[in-house]
Order: C-alpha cells, then sequence, then structure tokens
C-alpha cells in the first residue's frame, strides 16, 4: 500500500497563516493570528508540527529573521514540547 500524505486543505488555519508570514513577515502574522484566536480558539488552532516546518521552510529559503520569531514563538505556544525547543537551540547554533 503506497504511503497516505496529509496535505492541509488550501483555506485552512495553518495555510492561511503560513500565507501570511510570506507576505508580511513573522511578527506581523503572529499578530494577526493572536486576534484570530480571539474570535476562535478552536478553529484557528495551528499545531505544533506544522509551526515548527513553517519555521524550518523560512530557514531554508533564507528567512532567518522570521524563522528565529516562529521558533521562538512555537515555544511560547507549545512550553511543554521539547521539539520546540530543539528546533530553537538548532536555529541559535547557526
Amino acid at each position: 500500500m503506497p504511503p497516505r500524505f496529509k496535505y492541509d486543505q488550501y483555506d485552512s488555519p495553518q495555510m492561511k497563516f503560513m500565507s501570511l508570514v510570506m507576505r508580511d513577515g513573522a511578527a506581523a502574522a503572529i499578530r494577526q493570528y493572536r486576534e484570530d484566536m480571539k474570535e476562535n480558539a478552536v478553529a484557528n488552532a495551528l499545531p505544533e508540527d506544522g509551526i515548527n516546518r513553517l519555521g524550518y521552510g523560512l530557514l531554508g529559503a533564507k528567512k532567518v529573521d522570521d524563522a528565529i520569531r516562529i521558533f521562538q514563538w512555537n515555544v511560547e505556544l507549545y512550553p511543554k514540547s521539547w521539539n520546540v525547543y530543539d528546533s530553537l537551540g538548532v536555529i541559535s547554533v547557526l
């Protein structure tokens, strides 16, 4: 059986957030996300692994400042996850 891949819908909160980051930068996207969360926290929730992938994607695109901010924000959102600290640590030594 071939592997199954999970793709986000084009209008998912994660895809919308990624588009905001790419268009306006991490700081502006985070501000907008916080506003959206006030309206509907459940519908707008972003998963830890999705935020992490975005950070690495930004790093690969040479948007280091945005990547750092995304990793820092992921630590704020998921402070009990070892993985978010690991990712922030990786970017800190680059």
